[in-house]
């Protein structure tokens, strides 16, 4: 005889969002050291008139980048998303991108883009960045395409003579902690804002009503307090993560992108609340566990039972686990040493390969020498405000003085509260 079964399904779980525990990110940039040896042919492309001097260079993104057809009409100093229809520029040369040294068209069609702008070479660059000079140290971090272009560009706006100019690959590690949740972006944002412990780590003001912005907060290099609002594409993978450096703040990237420069470091975190479910299971297990325990020794003993009790097994030694070391890293106020160990850390590891250093006196040294001005992050001031006496407020301290004692004196009435009338006080 066959039997059916009806089921009724519940309503479709929430999309799993994984969030990674940290994350180690590589920051790449290309450098043309001009100097003081070349000076720009064409000036008058640039917003910014380079000046020949020494410890300067023109910085760029180390992967290849393209533009449109469409952008590449715009005139110069115009922004791809403005309204303004103009034939020429803020600089007035009448002159579009496409007649500039750092967008043209390549063999396939394409249009090349090289974004630069100057920067400068000094001691705390050079400290910060690992750089290797000539011949490219790592394709997957420094694409050939993106050189390659980086070089043609460079050879257009300072002439033929850029060619005998080596460019310099440079390389920053930073390990941070902060989580990573990857997925589509309005996912992302909906979970966030089911989990304000995670938008606090993630330094999130606000998560807009439509799920597809957010505000983040935090500091910038002088410790004060910045704010920044972000905007993302529908249905997109992205990654949303604390950035740290020179700013500290709430940020998004594409997760193509964010892969091409970053590493996750952990397994991710399906869900936020997970590790709360299962320290709320273990917790239910070992009360349960003591329960029957107790229940055993407060069974009386049978008088000539066939089996002597067992006497109940000794609990296992507690063991620490992931969940657990979570809970606590989360309660740790490590901020200010994690910056601080995020600032020295990859200084001290590039003088040690500079230097061959293998003690730690000199590093010691190094670190008593170094301020920290400007890199941790500054307290917020005391505000001190004196008491100024004025007839309003003798006026409300006498109210609530006479309120406090009418409403402390009900047991031995002192007045007849039936008789008290609210009248105005004037002076």
């Amino acid at each position: 005889m066959a039997s059916s079964f009806t089921t009724t399904s519940g309503p479709p779980a929430e999309a799993a969002v994984p969030v990674y525990q940290g994350f180690t990110e590589h920051t790449c940039w290309l450098v043309f050291p001009f100097e003081h040896r070349f000076g720009p042919d064409t000036p008058q492309l640039l917003s910014k008139v380079l000046e020949p001097r020494k410890e300067k260079g023109l910085i760029a993104f180390a992967y290849t980048q393209s533009i449109s057809d469409e952008l590449t009409g715009l005139p110069l100093g115009q922004q791809p998303d403005s309204r303004v229809d103009s034939s020429t520029g803020k600089d007035g040369t009448g002159q579009s991108l496409r007649d500039t040294a750092f967008v043209w068209r390549r063999e396939d069609g394409t249009n090349a883009l090289v974004q630069t702008w100057p920067t400068n070479l000094n001691e705390k660059f050079r400290q910060d960045f690992e750089i290797s000079k000539g011949a490219n140290p790592d394709s997957a971090k420094f694409q050939p395409q993106a050189v390659s272009e980086f070089q043609d560009a460079m050879a257009r706006l300072f002439g033929p003579t850029a060619a005998s100019c080596r460019i310099m690959f440079c390389h920053k590690k930073l390990v941070s902690t902060s989580p990573a949740v990857v997925g589509p972006g309005e996912e992302v944002l909906a979970h966030i804002k089911k989990h304000p412990v995670l938008m606090h780590e993630l330094a999130i003001a606000s998560i807009d009503s439509d799920s597809l912005g957010f505000v983040a907060d935090g500091t910038n290099g002088k410790g004060q307090q910045i704010e920044k609002n972000f905007r993302l594409t529908p249905g997109e993978q992205c990654v949303v993560y604390r950035k740290t450096g020179c700013d500290t703040m709430g940020c998004i990237k594409p997760l193509k992108q964010f892969l091409s420069d970053a590493e996750f470091h952990e397994l991710p975190t399906l869900d936020h609340t997970a590790e709360e479910s299962a320290q709320q299971q273990d917790h239910t297990a070992e009360e349960s566990a003591q329960q029957q325990e107790q229940g055993s020794q407060d069974e009386p003993e049978t008088e000539g039972a066939m089996f002597a009790q067992s006497t109940p097994e000794e609990p296992l030694p507690w063991e620490p686990t992931q969940p657990w070391l979570h809970n606590v890293k989360k309660k740790l106020k490590l901020q200010a040493v994690l910056c601080l160990v995020n600032h020295l850390g990859p200084k001290i590891e590039a003088i040690a390969r500079t230097h061959d250093i293998t003690g730690h006196d000199e590093v010691i040294k190094y670190i008593r020498q170094t301020t920290m001005v400007g890199i941790l992050p500054v307290p917020h001031p005391i505000s001190i405000r004196t008491y100024q006496a004025s007839n309003y407020t003798a006026m409300w301290f006498t109210s609530y003085m006479w309120g406090v004692i009418f409403s402390r004196s009900q047991r031995m009435p002192m007045y007849d509260w039936t008789k008290i009338r609210l009248v105005p006080i004037s002076n």
